[in-house]
């Protein structure tokens, strides 16, 4: 279902790295079917990528480790000092989104069962 949005072998590698990389086409098809466009589409699913990355980077593996302190951490701590792909530029609003939509999704499947909410 990413190749919907994406095309670029790398980019799908990517995407597709971290926790919530065997969830990213699960994720693309909710997203898909809940009538985005393919543009915020794609704005959701590099934000999701994104925070799996980082997830990766401080050696959570397993998507049932993901916590909401981990992500209030990524939107705080992370974001606002971020160069992980290219300068920072923009004010992630894609990735901010995506944290909600991650939250919801996790939550719909079981996985995450925490109830603070995450800052935004």
């Amino acid at each position: 279902m990413l190749e919907h949005y994406f095309c670029c072998p790398r980019t799908l590698y990517q995407m597709r790295l971290g926790p919530l990389g065997e969830f990213i086409d699960e994720l693309a098809g909710k997203i898909k079917n809940e009538g985005y466009s393919k543009f915020a589409a794609r704005h959701l699913l590099r934000g999701a990528a994104h925070f799996s990355r980082y997830m990766l980077w401080k050696g959570i593996e397993n998507v049932e480790e993901i916590t909401m302190d981990q992500i209030n951490d990524f939107l705080t701590n992370h974001l606002p000092v971020c160069n992980c792909e290219r300068p920072n530029h923009c004010d992630f609003q894609g990735e901010r989104a995506a944290m909600k939509k991650i939250v919801q999704f996790l939550k719909e499947k079981g996985i995450m069962k925490e109830e603070k909410k995450a800052y935004s």
